[in-house]
């Protein structure tokens, strides 16, 4: 059965018109409205003031601006055309310069292209000087976001497409690493969460009305009864934009967002969501991951609670579309960065340095799939290089970590920072045993998992710690190669002391 909601308001007119029924019941306002944008400013007005239920401060204060902004216009004067600014065009006064970033789904019938409206430096100087027309020129999701940017109040606006250098020759491999300082300094974020591309807009993508009951005598006054339409977790954290890769970092390293869904607008910050019914939610157990200053709060936390926060948003992020499986390394960059200086390690192709977080990010496996290395320049041993092993699928490679228990983790695994051929890469170092081979004695079972599917002869195992009981197990990558050419992982498990030769335990070698 559906949950219903029941209010009883006093002294509400017997009329069933919606212009009558306050905010609150299943009649919303208008999308786009006054009355809508209203109700989003005085959101920003609570929590601007600090009275959003946040134990502290949501709103960030900061002279980092991106590389360029869109400029809307100033003192109210809302005309056609908007202008490109590079930052040393714009006053560096926070009270000045607060900007709005869009989070949004370019859409799968963008792949390949590159959109007319985007700014490329064939027209980057005309946008420039002479700016450029909203409605002969911008797709309908970047009009509302416009509209929203200036009925709230706010100037200044970053949108990828139109504030990275886009085509032959565009900065977007250095600006799309710099999404950490976009994100976290915007005065808030929105977020076209109904908008499946840049074409469909959000602003009049909404159900229509939830449809009531009014019961018109009662001893409280009138009485509303309709359905529940508070679905935050379906509306927005099960919706189309959150199936996004790219998605993923935005969201968290907001400190504030608006999401336009189909059904309705909510506003998240650190006091928690608000919907447009009034409601207003709190999960104790999001705080790690909507905290407004994420991943900070991380550092409160115990180390097996560390850990399994960042497995977990990794195995998510695995799960995630992205139009372009080169983007996987890129569209996860800035999250890992701030994870890494939260947790005082250097993370280096979604691996952390620091033991034990070396070995536990090293010990992770395809699930429900076999797997393709689609990016040869990255190491075998980061789950970042592969793909699903089908030319069809559109499907991320997912991973699983591996469960541990009382781990007596090899000291000799460590990352190493190096220059080969001009280029700084991090290489893996470890211990790394021969075979022996006992398949036809008693006893416990090796329990490997292949990378690509198939399972492979002349292996051997680069140790990452032991089981600490009676009867050792491994926790093991399994590596192929010599030491002459270096080894590469294939695979990873648990193997049980018997299998391992350990004659040349003190060599550590290494595996990229």
């Amino acid at each position: 059965m559906s949950p219903i909601r029941v209010w009883a308001v006093p002294g509400v007119d017997n009329s069933r018109s919606s212009e009558l029924i306050p905010p609150g019941l299943p009649v919303f306002w208008k999308s786009g409205s006054p009355n809508h944008f209203r109700l989003l400013k005085g959101w920003l007005s609570l929590c601007d003031g600090g009275r959003c239920g946040y134990q502290g401060e949501c709103r960030r204060n900061s002279n980092t601006l991106p590389t360029r902004l869109l400029d809307l216009g100033e003192g109210g004067i809302h005309t056609d055309t908007v202008y490109l600014r590079g930052t040393a065009e714009i006053s560096t006064n926070p009270a000045e310069t607060r900007y709005i970033a869009l989070s949004h789904c370019w859409g799968e019938k963008m792949k390949g292209m590159t959109p007319e409206w985007c700014t490329t430096y064939d027209n980057e100087s005309t946008r420039k000087k002479e700016g450029f027309s909203i409605d002969e020129v911008l797709p309908k999701t970047f009009k509302d976001t416009i509209k929203v940017a200036r009925a709230i109040g706010v100037r200044y606006l970053w949108i990828d497409s139109l504030c990275i250098m886009q085509g032959d020759g565009g900065d977007w491999n250095t600006e799309a690493t710099k999404m950490t300082e976009v994100f976290k300094n915007a005065y808030c974020t929105i977020a076209a969460a109904s908008a499946e591309d840049s074409d469909q807009g959000f602003l009049d993508q909404r159900e229509s009305d939830f449809p009531y009951a009014m019961v018109p005598n009662s001893s409280h006054g009138k009485v509303f009864v309709c359905r529940a339409t508070d679905d935050f977790p379906g509306d927005v954290e099960n919706g189309v934009l959150n199936t996004r890769a790219w998605v993923l970092q935005e969201r968290l390293l907001s400190a504030r967002t608006i999401h336009f869904t189909k059904r309705q607008t909510y506003w998240e910050c650190g006091g928690g969501v608000r919907c447009e019914t009034l409601t207003n939610m709190r999960n104790g157990n999001h705080s790690f991951r909507y905290d407004p200053n994420f991943p900070g709060s991380i550092g409160d936390r115990s180390l097996t609670a560390q850990i399994k926060l960042v497995q977990d948003l990794f195995e998510q992020y695995t799960t995630l579309s992205l139009t372009y499986q080169n983007d996987r390394p890129t569209a996860i960059h800035s999250l890992a960065m701030e994870l890494g200086k939260a947790l005082d390690t250097n993370v280096a192709y979604g691996i952390f340095g620091k033991a034990p977080f070396l070995h536990r990010s090293l010990l992770w496996r395809g699930l429900g799939c076999s797997l393709k290395q689609i990016l040869p320049e990255l190491p075998s041993w980061s789950w970042m290089a592969y793909h699903v092993n089908d030319e069809q699928s559109k499907d991320a490679a997912k991973i699983k970590y591996q469960d541990v228990e009382d781990v007596e983790w090899d000291k000799s695994v460590r990352l190493v920072e190096q220059q080969e051929a001009g280029n700084n890469r991090w290489i893996l170092k470890a211990r790394v045993m021969r075979r022996r081979d006992t398949s036809e004695e008693d006893g416990d079972k090796e329990d490997l998992y292949f990378d690509l599917g198939q399972a492979l002869d002349d292996v051997r195992y680069a140790v990452m710690g032991r089981k600490a009981d009676a009867n050792p197990t491994y926790y093991v990558l399994v590596v192929q190669g010599s030491p002459a050419s270096g080894w590469k992982r294939v695979g990873m498990g648990l193997v049980p002391k018997r299998y391992i030769l350990f004659d040349d335990q003190d060599i550590v070698a290494k595996i990229w």
